[in-house]
């Protein structure tokens, strides 16, 4: 359906646009929500032509027969052959073109997350909490690799903890600022 009929808000610098029903679930219910982020719908949306674009220009210059489907999977496209339409040119070659259908149906869930929560939140405040928790999560990330990256050999086993220490602060201290910038 129509994404653009929605009402969106914009959180973090992305825009975001949400539908949201409820379902029984044992003797309650669960509200499920899903989530259209469309700036990242827009980024999928173009790689995903981007390709079509260059699959189209791969196979003019592919002389028809049988192979033309394995020529364009060799080439790094066979994930997208279903959104072709190949067939044999006068002059010997492939003449291709978008399935507008199948491009169409391969677009619809980009962007979108489908969430089920039991929070009372309204969309737009539970958009900002996961935001936030995808940037703790990232910070989790970088603070192992950072300690994947220490110095193997330290003096003490206290200098080691302490290093650890201070690492660990610094990654919730970071992330206690991002929130509290949200915040304001």
């Amino acid at each position: 359906s129509d994404w653009r009929a929605l009402p969106s808000m914009v959180v973090g610098g992305s825009v975001f646009s949400c539908r949201e029903s409820e379902t029984p679930l044992g003797e309650g219910h669960v509200r499920v929500m899903t989530i259209c982020n469309e700036n990242v719908r827009t980024s999928q949306t173009s790689i995903l032509l981007g390709r079509i674009q260059e699959a189209v220009a791969a196979a003019s210059g592919i002389r028809w027969g049988g192979s033309v489907q394995d020529r364009l999977s060799g080439l790094g496209y066979g994930d997208i052959l279903d959104c072709l339409e190949l067939s044999r040119g006068n002059n010997g070659f492939t003449l291709c073109s978008p399935r507008e259908d199948m491009v169409e149906e391969r677009m619809k869930p980009f962007g979108n997350v489908l969430l089920v929560t039991t929070s009372d939140l309204q969309p737009f405040d539970l958009c900002s909490v996961l935001i936030r928790q995808g940037r703790f999560e990232w910070e989790l990330s970088e603070f192992r690799r950072n300690q994947l990256n220490a110095p193997e050999h330290l003096p003490t086993e206290r200098t080691t903890e302490a290093m650890f220490f201070l690492d660990f602060m610094r990654m919730v201290l970071k992330a206690q600022l991002n929130i509290e910038l949200n915040r304001s």
